[in-house]
């Protein structure tokens, strides 16, 4: 079959969808509505997951251990069984009696995967001798703020007094993280809840808990770190305790903006280095203090803080590549760990180590207990603690801990030099931390923690491959599959492309394996093979098709190249048009009526004083036309070149006025960051050029003082014009206005669209207005951009009911609109 027909069509055909096929792999970022091929390879890269998952391999650190809070912890706390009862939440003492037999254990790091956010309102202080609180590590600082008292222990028949002291429960934890000096507490930075000040000044340090997870419900990726603020305690206390929160606060030069859920707003203000005024009684007088405000911080996730330990790396010298997506660590012994980014920042977990993994040391919550209680021999807690709870023999109780194994514990030491995870494997409780990753779609996400540390002590993370070689491995599936499809007849070539497909399939899988190298297999494999297999079929058993033009003719009805791209993904223009989140921009070029007034007004004059008429007149007046079109398009001219240059769709000009628009046809998720950041430059480059003008001005007087000696005319002066900006950011509708056979124009209407024109209308000159959604888009993507922004009265515009919160961009002070918070 290989003569049959024309072999130029089929080779075309080969040819065209594997490149159509390679351009699929930028179809997430050409728009979100695209996400399902990025579905498709999720599917396919999890399926080579949980075949990894059945060949466990050698690659693992050694070192990793995990103590879980499991169903049996609460139950066995619950009875009393370890010498106290406790109900679940448990007392933060108890969180302090693991920290302290870890550290008894010689255990390199400990990483808590539990929130300690706020104090414990209501813990009972804990009774313990003098002597105990010394051994435990307290300082007199520490005793002394806690209640004495006398405590009888009886021994036989004699009585002896004991001096002890009563220990907060929180006091307890933290002062033996304090002792350990090796303890990491979790944080969630993206809903700012981070360690009371109580914990977080005494653990070593903070790591990042949060799982941020894709589209589909399932955990792949991890962000490395997060930037955040954490607030002054004193401040933070005092605005909860009012309703207000810190995690939408507007951080302006001379204030900081805080908002209740009911949108009331209270403005604490603050000095250039974000300090304020705080006052407090001491020693019964008033005393007013400064404190900063916040403080920032970046928090690296959990696993990435406890692994730097191991391997001492300074992890404020990490080598952060946002544009080769790499992030580079260097071990205290010179070696360099490379952790590869995807283009949002994050990097894919590799879930090498489940829960219940052989290679991970586990032990539960409550055998761990047990163990420091046999440690202390009993006396943690004291005996008296023992019979308020019910528990009047210690003896029996001990006895049980060594039948159960528990004093193995100490003479074996487990976790020594151990990275030790505490986590939670509890169902159906506030604690409950599962999720759906490609392992499993119920998984103990505590397991994240010591993945990702494995992967840094071990260096070995999943890997993507360049961009070249997947489209090299499609452009090599489809010459197979073309070749293959027609040289046989249909069904041996099926069997054969079936065949190609299954031994990619499994040579993707061993690479994983192996290497944990993402080789792609939806697109190669079902695109390029699957698809050019049947478009050849197709072309063979039914008639050859002839391959059909694009519509060319309506590029040259379109005003901005932009839309090119979406023009050519349809063989018929919609009309209907879509709607979409995007931020529009109006700008307006102030003074243009008064310089035409002014220009026309001194041809008139020059008309009358020459006693100029009919054609000659009419010269003049043309000539001062061209000057005043020349200025205006000169100014619109440059404008309209900064917008091209910010990514931006040049709608239209109105006049003086200048509409453009960012987010359509081609989404951008910065788009409101984009738009000012076009405005910004806008208003510079339209002072610089009035710079221009005024100098060359001071030059034209000099020449026309000159002029004038000679008898000749003066030269005109150059008029300047200024720029006032109107944005805003909202749903708009999108698309072609107009018909096939008439002028077509890609543009935006709608209300938010009136809404930019609005406050276009109100800027004034050289000023940049935008509306609180706008602001509220740059909060997030650009808080730089932000506080550039200072917050104006809300005004009334025409067509809106209610007044328009609206903010000024303060340009003129902005140096640096490309730095990231």
């Amino acid at each position: 079959m290989s003569n049959r027909g024309n072999i130029l069509y089929p080779i075309l055909i080969t040819v065209l969808i594997a490149l159509i096929v390679s351009l699929f792999q930028l179809a997430p970022l050409l728009s979100p509505k695209l996400d399902f091929f990025r579905r498709l390879k999720w599917i396919a890269y999890d399926m080579r997951v949980q075949v990894a998952a059945q060949f466990p391999q050698s690659t693992t650190a050694t070192n990793l251990a995990a103590v879980f809070i499991d169903e049996e912890s609460v139950d066995s706390f619950a009875s009393g069984e370890l010498g106290f009862k406790s109900t679940f939440p448990f007392p933060r003492h108890v969180y302090g009696r693991i920290v302290n037999e870890l550290n008894a254990q010689g255990a390199a790091n400990v990483g808590f995967d539990v929130l300690f956010s706020r104090p414990s309102p209501s813990d009972s202080p804990l009774p313990m001798p003098v002597s105990k609180a010394e051994e435990l590590g307290f300082t007199e600082s520490d005793i002394a703020p806690f209640s004495t008292y006398r405590h009888i222990i009886e021994s036989g028949s004699e009585t002896n007094e004991v001096p002890g002291v009563l220990v907060e429960s929180d006091a307890f934890f933290a002062v033996q993280m304090r002792n350990a000096g090796n303890v990491v507490l979790a944080s969630e930075p993206t809903q700012s809840v981070f360690p009371a000040e109580i914990f977080r000044t005494n653990a070593s340090g903070m790591g990042a808990i949060t799982s941020e997870k894709d589209s589909d419900g399932v955990l792949r990726r991890i962000k490395p770190f997060y930037d955040v603020r954490i607030w002054h305690p004193a401040l933070a206390t005092e605005l909860e305790r009012n309703g207000f929160n810190t995690r939408n606060a507007l951080v302006l030069s001379n204030k900081i903006v805080f908002s209740n859920s009911l949108n009331e707003q209270i403005e604490i203000p603050v000095d250039e280095n974000r300090r304020f005024e705080f006052a407090q009684i001491e020693d019964g007088q008033r005393i007013i203090k400064k404190l900063k405000a916040f403080e920032r911080h970046r928090i690296w996730h959990l696993g990435i803080v406890l692994a730097a330990r191991i391997l001492d790396i300074d992890l404020d010298k990490a080598r952060i590549d946002t544009d080769n997506g790499r992030i580079e660590f260097t071990t205290g012994s010179g070696e360099i760990r490379t952790m590869p980014l995807d283009k949002q920042g994050r990097f894919l977990v590799d879930w090498r180590l489940t829960w219940n993994d052989d290679r991970l040391l586990t032990m539960s919550f409550s055998t761990l207990t047990a163990a420091y209680g046999l440690r202390h021999g009993g006396q943690a807690p004291l005996l008296q603690e023992l019979r308020e709870n019910g528990i009047t023999n210690s003896a029996v109780l001990m006895r049980q801990l060594k039948e159960s194994g528990v004093e193995k514990i100490h003479s074996d030491t487990p976790f020594k030099d151990k990275i030790v995870v505490v986590g939670s494997t509890m169902i159906g409780s506030n604690l409950t931390d599962m999720g759906a990753t490609p392992v499993s779609e119920e998984t103990y996400l505590v397991t994240t923690h010591w993945n990702v540390a494995n992967s840094l002590i071990t260096g070995v993370f999943v890997k993507h491959l360049p961009g070249w070689f997947n489209t090299l491995f499609i452009l090599i599936m489809g010459a197979i599959s073309g070749g293959i499809t027609w040289k046989f007849r249909v069904p041996i070539s099926t069997v054969l492309v079936v065949v190609v497909g299954g031994l990619a399939i499994l040579v993707s899988g061993w690479v994983y394996i192996e290497q944990r190298c993402i080789l792609p297999i939806v697109l190669p494999v079902f695109g390029a093979l699957a698809l050019i297999h049947l478009a050849l079929v197709a072309y063979r058993v039914l008639v050859e098709q002839k391959e059909k033009s694009r519509v060319r003719g309506i590029f040259a009805k379109l005003v901005a190249p932009d839309v090119v791209n979406e023009v050519l993904q349809s063989e018929h223009l919609s009309l209907g048009g879509a709607q979409r989140e995007i931020t529009v921009f109006f700008a307006d070029v102030r003074g243009f009526t008064a310089f035409t007034d002014s220009s026309y007004a001194v041809a008139e004059q020059k008309v009358r004083d020459l006693g100029l008429s009919g054609k000659e007149a009419e010269a003049i007046y043309d000539t001062h036309a061209r000057e005043v079109l020349g200025t205006v398009n000169l100014y619109l001219g440059l404008i309209a070149d900064i917008i091209k240059k910010h990514n931006g769709t040049l709608d239209k000009y109105m006049g003086d006025c200048v509409m453009a628009f960012w987010g359509a046809p081609l989404p951008n998720d910065h788009h409101a960051a984009a738009c000012i950041r076009a405005a910004i430059e806008a208003q510079r480059t339209i002072a610089a050029l009035n710079r221009d003008r005024e100098a060359e001005n001071e030059k034209r007087k000099e020449e026309n003082r000159r002029r004038t000696g000679e008898g000749k005319p003066p030269l005109p002066l150059m008029d300047s014009l200024c720029l006032g900006t109107g944005i805003n950011t909202g749903l708009v509708n999108v698309g072609f206005m107009g018909s096939d056979s008439h002028i077509l124009n890609y543009t935006v209407f709608g209300r938010n669209v009136n809404l930019a024109s609005r406050l276009e209308g109100i800027s004034g000159k050289g000023r940049i207005i935008i509306s609180e959604n706008t602001y509220n888009h740059l909060r997030t993507d650009a808080p730089d951009l932000a506080e550039l922004c200072s917050e104006l009265e809300p005004v009334s515009v025409k067509g809106f009911r209610d007044k328009v919160h609206i903010l000024e961009v303060k340009w003129n002070n902005a140096e640096n609109t490309g730095r990231p918070d």
